[in-house]
């Protein structure tokens, strides 16, 4: 009889302690990150070998959680995260390259094409003369702006990055801080709520970099293969790391080979399509190779246009070395040397050269980490020069190309370019040109509109009309392709939230059903204490 009666205790303090649960489930239902919770009821050992149980006992309140499916989840969200970044990015590139009727890059081209025809029609029309420096300097203009646009987005690409990177660091430290009141609590509420609270920082770092997760004890994450957090005392902070890698030109003597090279050649060195140099080859120098390669060295650093931007040297094999003054992207150059006699032209050994390259990386601890996705990795992306997958630095290399060539094409019998520069950053339109044009320059300026085999690098050979037209529609299909692919990844988060949700989220007809079963449990045991308690006091009025 007492051990029914202690039975029937265990079985009201249980139930209850069900029922709170329960109460907690509902009214947390439509907390954000909230997982509901379940009551871990287990039988009481046996009292002594006639097996008269002690009733039963809670082992603690848990919440329902499936890690291997939330890995999977919050995986699939950094991916999310990394295309929804890059097609934001894309959409503003497509602005930026939008054009209408009567404005944008192909209008200014065909406006300076048909003032070059006016003026073909009247070569000495003031007023022809006059729309041709206009429109001339109004093309320049435009693809200055067009480029300026696109590593403004580039800049503030970077500002983003600290932004985030500093964000990285706070929830790092925040997960560091819940680990550590976990360890100190005796509560499995307080430590549960404090685990739904570890779930969302994770979810939301994983916004931004992919991370690995091991949720034994001891706790550790980690960030593109490195540990950022391990147990709640070890918080390793990302850091931003900007290098810049300057270019350098190299020469050997199988690329600048002097056995073509005779006495009274003219070798002319020209830098950016903007500024040149020429040497004569006299008996003294042809004699050795490297006093040709000496006397360049001496006419570029002693060149006060070549001077501020590169620097010449021999190295130790007797290659000639032609150094950028700037690092990085900022610092690109185009260097030619060629014997104006022959013909040639002398390139550089590309194995031994270094082309100009700006470089941003996340580290902990001096080690870089391999980003797979999340937005960081798209910012990184846009932000190093020689990264494949950078759209913007892809747009910026076919202006350059398209400055180039035109520079090269606008050549006039003085033997000067009405265009000048090898990128966007050195083109310039010389109005002081457009005076002396001669009628074969017009005529050979009014055909550049309809050459239709213009090479302008990597295979792409078109006009210079068809080559904008290529890189807008360039520009349009990068964005449906992430777009694609950012709604596949979208259908795929939707499929997978909505699986996690139905394992985790509180289900109110569920907690509602089990709620009826304690509270019935709860009576029953509470009857059985009364009936104990009248057998009881019936014994006791028998005495």
């Amino acid at each position: 009889m007492i051990n029914s009666l202690f039975t029937a205790q265990s079985g009201l303090k249980v139930s209850q302690s069900a029922i709170d649960n329960i109460s907690n489930n509902i009214a947390n239902q439509n907390t954000e990150g909230y997982k509901k919770r379940v009551s871990n009821i287990s039988e009481m050992s046996s009292l002594n070998s006639v097996n008269i149980t002690r009733g039963v006992k809670l082992d603690g309140i848990s919440r329902i959680t499936n890690e291997y499916m939330y890995n999977n989840l919050i995986s699939m969200q950094s991916k999310q995260s990394y295309y929804t970044y890059s097609s934001d990015l894309l959409s503003d590139i497509e602005s930026i390259f939008y054009e209408t009727d009567s404005s944008g890059l192909s209008s200014e081209l065909n406006r300076f094409f048909q003032s070059i025809e006016n003026l073909r029609s009247d070569p000495t029309n003031s007023i022809y003369k006059n729309d041709v420096s206009t429109n001339g300097s109004n093309l320049v203009d435009t693809i200055a702006n067009i480029y300026e646009d696109l590593e403004r987005e580039q800049s503030t690409t970077k500002t983003t990055l600290y932004q985030d990177v500093k964000y990285i660091n706070s929830i790092l430290s925040q997960i560091g801080s819940l680990n550590e009141q976990m360890g100190k609590t005796t509560s499995s509420n307080v430590a549960n709520d404090l685990l739904d609270k570890r779930d969302a920082l994770e979810q939301e770092l994983a916004q931004y970099v992919d991370i690995e997760v091991d949720r034994n004890e001891p706790y550790q994450l980690k960030i593109g293969g490195e540990v950022a957090v391990r147990y709640n005392t070890n918080i390793h902070e990302v850091k931003v790391v900007e290098s810049y890698v300057a270019q350098k030109d190299v020469y050997t003597t199988s690329n600048l080979n002097d056995s073509n090279i005779t006495d009274g050649d003219v070798l002319t060195i020209s830098l950016n399509q903007t500024s040149s140099i020429s040497i004569t080859v006299d008996g003294s120098l042809s004699a050795d190779e490297n006093d040709i390669k000496q006397q360049i060295v001496d006419a570029i650093n002693s060149n006060s246009e070549f001077s501020p931007y590169v620097s010449a040297s021999l190295d130790s094999n007797g290659n000639l070395v032609i150094t950028s003054l700037n690092d990085g992207e900022d610092g690109a150059f185009d260097l030619e040397i060629k014997n104006s006699t022959t013909g040639d032209v002398y390139t550089k050994n590309e194995s031994k050269s270094k082309v100009a390259e700006n470089k941003v990386d996340i580290q902990i601890f001096d080690e870089s980490l391999t980003i797979s996705s999340g937005t960081v990795k798209a910012q990184i992306e846009v932000l190093n020069t020689s990264n494949g997958s950078n759209y913007i630095q892809s747009y910026k290399e076919a202006l350059d190309s398209f400055v180039s060539k035109l520079s090269e094409l606008t050549t006039l019998d003085s033997g000067e370019s009405l265009f000048s520069g090898s990128n966007v950053a050195t083109f310039s339109f010389n109005q002081d040109y457009v005076n002396t044009l001669t009628k074969t320059d017009l005529e050979n300026l009014s055909k550049l509109q309809w050459m239709e085999d213009i090479d302008f690098g990597n295979g792409q050979v078109s006009s210079f009309a068809d080559f904008i037209d290529a890189l807008r529609v360039q520009v349009s299909s990068d964005k449906e392709n992430v777009d694609f692919k950012l709604e596949s990844q979208e259908a795929i988060v939707e499929s997978l939230q909505t699986s996690y949700n139905k394992l985790v989220n509180v289900d109110s007809d569920e907690e509602m059903i089990n709620l009826m079963m304690f509270q019935a449990a709860y009576e029953a045991n509470a009857k059985l204490v009364t009936v104990v308690d009248e057998m009881l006091q019936t014994i006791l009025n028998m005495r």
